[in-house]
């Protein structure tokens, strides 16, 4: 990386003068710090970098992670000094302002820097933004991570669900119960799917049976989105009586009473040491034992939380409020992505992120909530339960443009409707864009917008007047 930074940096300077064709570089840094005490009670910062070298049609790219480095310093300041230090390890001029800014007339620079919403990540943006800010000819793109935020969002929403299975009076705690709800029914898959073979592998209940061979999704902390996945598992049967026999037959049955005493593995050990692939010295005996007490309270747990219909009504109403923001989601994290299709962040600036909103819509109009059985035990009535719909909806969709929808339908982000069509093909978005620029001075734009304004003003004319856009022949 070292060689590729250096051979390019010197063909890059030798091509300042070529005022035939544009040329110049990308730059991309994503990174952050871990948690509090990885390494001797201190984090470290890990950093990727993408470095892309463009002259005309010719293009070449290279990535890396530069080597992890020790917080010392958990400031904005501290954040700056450290991703310095590891951009010159690898001989990129990025952030040297002195190397950065001899461009020619057809030359400039790209810098996009995206992280988390912590205020070391956001005051290292905004040191790098001010640093070239009299730059003209350097273009720094500062984005948080989106779906970050989306999990954040997912989060807050949980949180407002765990608070209405108290106002409802369910007894348990929704989220605990629906993790340990997938961790009982993954422990044994294939107990699972024999159950439901035998139960359910005839007749019109066969799908469930077929359901039953895929493994259960986790919950996984911090990924809050992930609830989504393991609550559309579960609302895949056909009812929640089929999970219910299931569960009873699989994971109930042999359940030791609640009152018994539990077994001393030291005492078992005998009987234990003849199966040769168990362990059999005290210490492992004694956190088998251990794991397997866990393992029976969560068994009674998960019994209490299903065998309660305002769990699975919770269920209900949780999966279909955190739907629009599952689905942004997966827009951002496709199965398979394309290398030949629209890059995500200009997919989601260009439409994807208004047809989210339209969704939190689409959630209250379902006349789902309207056919939805109510169970009284504890004085839930459909206008509890629509207003709690409606709570939670507003809340998601608050979150999520606050979040995400608030930065991706202004500037500079808009800016990425300029390429969505061809550049001699007519784009009213792109009109509609360069006509906004262009009537508002510099001073009201933000310095990304200004900068390119400032350089492209007579392509940005071209846009306003006609929808089409192109620079070659503007410098």
């Amino acid at each position: 990386m070292t060689a590729f930074h250096q051979h390019q940096e010197a063909h890059l300077q030798s091509l300042s003068c070529d005022v035939a064709q544009w040329s110049g570089s990308i730059t991309e840094l994503i990174g952050d710090a871990t948690k509090s005490g990885c390494w001797k009670e201190h984090k470290v910062q890990c950093l990727f970098m993408r470095q892309t070298y463009v002259h005309g049609s010719a293009v070449d790219s290279r990535e890396c992670w530069p080597d992890i480095q020790v917080v010392t310093d958990a400031s904005a300041n501290g954040c700056y000094k450290i991703v310095k230090k590891q951009l010159r390890l690898v001989q990129c001029p990025i952030l040297d302002t002195a190397n950065t800014i001899a461009l020619g007339p057809k030359q400039i620079r790209f810098i996009c820097i995206n992280g988390d919403q912590g205020p070391d990540q956001q005051g290292f943006r905004k040191t790098v933004g001010q640093q070239y800010i009299a730059c003209p000819r350097v273009i720094v793109v500062a984005l948080p991570c989106i779906a970050h935020q989306q999990s954040l969002a997912c989060g807050r929403v949980l949180a407002r669900i765990e608070m209405c299975s108290t106002a409802f009076d369910v007894g348990v705690s929704y989220y605990t119960s629906l993790v340990k709800l997938a961790h009982v029914w993954r422990s044994d898959t294939t107990l699972v799917h024999i159950v439901a073979r035998s139960r359910f592998g005839s007749g019109s209940q066969v799908a469930d049976a077929d359901h039953a061979k895929k493994k259960s999704p986790q919950c996984c902390a911090t990924r809050w989105g992930s609830v989504h996945n393991v609550e559309k598992y579960f609302l895949a049967f056909s009812s929640e009586h089929v999970c219910k026999r299931i569960l009873s037959d699989a994971c109930f049955n042999n359940m030791p009473e609640e009152d018994a005493e539990p077994a001393h593995a030291i005492a078992d050990a005998e009987r234990r040491g003849k199966n040769m692939r168990a362990p059999i010295d005290d210490i492992a005996l004694d956190a088998m034992d251990a794991h397997k007490q866990k393992q029976t309270r969560w068994k009674r747990d998960v019994r209490k939380a299903t065998e309660s219909s305002e769990f699975w009504l919770m269920m209900r109403i949780s999966h279909k409020s955190l739907g629009p923001l599952a689905h942004f989601l997966h827009i951002l994290q496709p199965k398979v992505p394309d290398p030949e299709s629209t890059p995500l962040i200009a997919l989601v600036c260009g439409g994807k992120s208004d047809e989210i909103m339209h969704e939190f819509e689409s959630v209250l109009a379902d006349p789902v909530w309207e056919q939805q059985e109510v169970p009284f035990l504890h004085r839930i009535t459909p206008a509890h339960l629509y207003g709690t719909v409606v709570t939670l909806v507003c809340l998601g969709a608050a979150e999520y443009h606050s979040r995400v929808h608030s930065i991706t339908s202004h500037l500079p982000l808009q800016l990425f409707w300029l390429p969505h069509s061809g550049p001699r093909t007519y784009c009213a978005e792109r009109q509609r864009v360069c006509k906004h620029v262009l009537t508002c001075d510099i001073d009201q734009l933000d310095v990304t917008t200004a900068k390119l304004k400032h350089a492209m003003l007579a392509s940005f004319q071209e846009g306003a007047q006609h929808g089409m856009m192109s620079v070659e022949d503007h410098a």
